[in-house]
């Protein structure tokens, strides 16, 4: 460790010239060889001042001159070397202040974007709800998650949060193509019911997932008033604790969640969307006020003190909740 502290010591860096360990040495080892040199040539010498005397001088000592003339060109190269370093040093840093200086004009124009996304305010079970994106730093860092002022702005990273995006909106998709074969099927009352309340319960986690992503938050309904559906059949039981008194909410919520996303595709400017072509099944259920795949549950939600909450398995129900939840379909098992 001592040698490497001494090794970079001697090293030349950015710094002037007259605190370089380097430059000192080219002119004092020279010079202390000179002296070293000069030593036993003085001993025999004597003074003599007049041009004889000088050239007697110069003969007698031109090995100690010589060497001491060594020192111009050690500190001429040492100069040299050190300028290169200087420059370098100052190219570095000028690139650095670019690469700087362009991510936070990036981060100012995307955060800036971001913060005017805002649509038209809706109501969820009496508490107004404003579509917008409530971190847009944090959306910034998700979208461009490889990008710093350090490293730059990585316009690749958006890839994957775009990628992950749309595949939870192509999930929410096949969860309402599955709620409507379940709505038109010709099972059993009370095995329909369990199946479309898993299907709500994993389309409803879905739709949060993707608020969590852009940035849309919805904890203010949480706050609120929350009413739930318990359902059974032979295999399965599932709990379901929401914010929503009716269907029309749960559209409202994914209309907003579509503009969003759409706006934040934009903004980063991938040219992809969430579009008809590509989520049919979403888009006629928030569009269309006649389909209603849920209405078994939306029927059933009775008021609740509890969190909201999805949960399914086997034996999550309590006896008091199987013998006291009116809208429990009851059946022989």
């Amino acid at each position: 460790m001592r040698e490497i502290a001494r090794l970079n010591k001697i090293k030349l860096n950015e710094q002037s010239l007259s605190k370089q360990w380097l430059f000192w040495l080219s002119i004092l080892i020279p010079l202390i060889i000179s002296l070293m040199l000069s030593i036993p040539l003085w001993l025999q010498t004597k003074i003599n001042l007049s041009p004889e005397g000088y050239d007697t001088f110069l003969k007698v000592f031109k090995l100690p001159i010589g060497v001491l003339s060594l020192s111009i060109p050690f500190v001429a190269i040492v100069a040299h070397i050190h300028r290169t370093i200087q420059t370098a040093k100052q190219i570095e840093l000028t690139n650095q202040k670019n690469i700087t200086d362009r991510f936070f004009s990036h981060h100012k124009y995307i955060v800036d974007s971001f913060s005017s996304i805002k649509g038209n305010d809706f109501k969820i079970n009496k508490t107004t709800i404003t579509p917008k994106i409530s971190h847009p730093h944090a959306l910034y860092n998700k979208t461009f998650p490889t990008s710093s002022y350090i490293s730059g702005v990585d316009i690749s990273s958006k890839k994957f949060y775009v990628d992950s995006l749309l595949e939870l909106f192509s999930s929410v998709d096949d969860l309402l193509e599955e709620a409507e074969m379940i709505f038109l099927g010709n099972e059993l009352p009370h095995q329909r019911i369990s199946k479309s309340a898993m299907n709500f319960g994993r389309l409803w986690m879905t739709i949060n997932e993707i608020n969590r992503m852009i940035e849309f938050s919805t904890q203010s309904i949480t706050l609120g008033e929350h009413f739930k559906f318990l359902a059974k059949d032979v295999s399965h039981e599932v709990k379901l604790v929401i914010p929503y008194v009716n269907e029309n909410e749960l559209k409202e919520i994914i209309g907003a969640t579509i503009f969003i996303t759409n706006h934040i595709l934009e903004v980063i400017g991938d040219g992809k969307r969430v579009s008809f072509e590509s989520n049919k099944f979403i888009f006629e259920y928030h569009i269309k006020s006649e389909i209603n795949l849920y209405d078994n549950i939306f029927k059933g939600l009775v008021k609740s003190n509890e969190g909201c909450i999805f949960s399914m398995g086997k034996n999550i129900l309590s006896k008091d909740e199987i013998d006291a939840y009116e809208f429990l379909p009851k059946y022989k098992e």
